[in-house]
């Protein structure tokens, strides 16, 4: 008589993740991974650093992060894991990173940002509202604009990113 023995196969090696975004320029952001199925204990090698074994990578800037895990009996799976950019509406306004100067001027004015936009239109109106110039710039950090060739008066100088605006009064003098 034969006997017959079941040996129940683990079941298929499963990843899943969770993220924590990372605030603007700071390295406050989490990728987790989860593994499930398989047979434990799993071993984790993330691609951001070797020195991390553990199922959460912490500290880290918004960006993608790739891990491998692999389980007791050498079944592997590979995840890359983003970690969002948390942007709140004050981070978003231009006027916290925007400078506009000088509002007096008898030639240039200055528009300077803090950090890098990646796309950014200025125009510049007389005091009847009428354009006079139309910029639009991809990745602005800062521009001079010379008003030498227009004659005094009071002009307007717009900035947005889509998101948000600013206008300043400018007055042109000789």
């Amino acid at each position: 008589m034969t006997k017959s023995i079941y040996l129940p196969e683990p079941t298929e090696l499963i990843l899943s993740s969770q993220q924590i975004p990372a605030n603007v320029n700071t390295n406050n952001g989490s990728a987790i991974v989860v593994a499930g199925g398989g047979t434990p204990p799993y071993t984790y090698f993330w691609d951001y650093s070797s020195e991390i074994k553990s199922n959460m990578l912490s500290n880290v800037p918004a960006g993608n992060y790739g891990v491998k895990v692999v389980d007791k009996n050498g079944c592997e799976k590979y995840i890359i894991i983003t970690v969002e950019l948390k942007v709140n509406s004050e981070e978003l306004n231009l006027h916290n990173f925007i400078q506009i100067y000088p509002t007096i001027t008898s030639d240039e004015l200055k528009v300077l940002s803090d950090h890098t936009i990646q796309k950014l239109t200025v125009n510049i109106r007389n005091s009847f509202g009428q354009l006079i110039e139309l910029h639009n710039f991809m990745f602005f950090n800062q521009h001079s604009f010379s008003l030498r060739n227009y004659p005094e008066g009071v002009y307007y100088i717009l900035v947005s990113d889509g998101k948000s605006n600013i206008t300043k009064k400018i007055v042109l003098y000789r």
